[in-house]
């Protein structure tokens, strides 16, 4: 298949030091390691370190991008995270941004445990699309009215359903489709 596969680096001894993956495996992977774990221990630890993340020097968010969140919500656009993330470790950031609608990928518990698998299908590619869909059918809201962000080529069918698609600068391949369709090419490490 042509799908873009990712290294990564294992951080953790029973994966292999170097292994390619897709965004979906990647997530499978990495969300089967809470596995056992508590829902309060887990969100104790995300609140830990977004508590770090904010007393650091660590810039988390691009001031290009929280501009142009600010004027899109000036003139009435609701916005809502729409990520391959889980809920919980995008909840912090949504209320800090005071985003109200989180749309991602959903962690399976019983009995107040993760069970390490995810509910449906992570929140990548063509599901990114369809709940893009479902929530602007729900709001009644055209897709041409309708912004949309992202920086991987995996965003490219929620970009592509949406009038006004807008890609972070970074990949390529995302890059080039933007260009190939005229969608606005956001720079965040220019200050221009």
């Amino acid at each position: 298949s042509g799908e873009q596969k990712i290294s990564i680096q294992s951080f953790n001894p029973d994966f292999p030091a170097k292994s390619t993956l897709s965004r979906e495996e990647i997530n499978i992977w990495f969300y089967k390691r809470y596995e056992g774990r508590t829902r309060r221990s887990v969100l104790s630890a995300i609140d830990h370190w977004h508590s770090n993340i904010r007393k650091s020097d660590q810039c988390y968010y691009h001031e290009k991008i929280v501009l142009k969140l600010e004027n899109l919500r000036s003139i009435g656009i609701i916005p809502v995270i729409v990520s391959g993330s889980s809920i919980e470790l995008l909840k912090p950031f949504a209320n800090e941004l005071n985003i109200t609608q989180v749309i991602a990928t959903k962690l399976q518990t019983k009995q107040g445990k993760y069970t390490g698998k995810i509910v449906g299908y992570p929140c990548i590619k063509n599901i990114k699309r369809i709940s893009v869909l479902s929530i602007l059918k729900k709001e009644n809201v055209s897709t041409v009215h309708c912004h949309a962000f992202g920086d991987h080529i995996s965003d490219a069918p929620m970009l592509q359903t949406v009038g006004r698609a807008n890609i972070i600068a970074g990949d390529h391949r995302l890059e080039s489709l933007a260009l190939q369709n005229e969608w606005n090419i956001i720079n965040i490490s220019s200050t221009s």
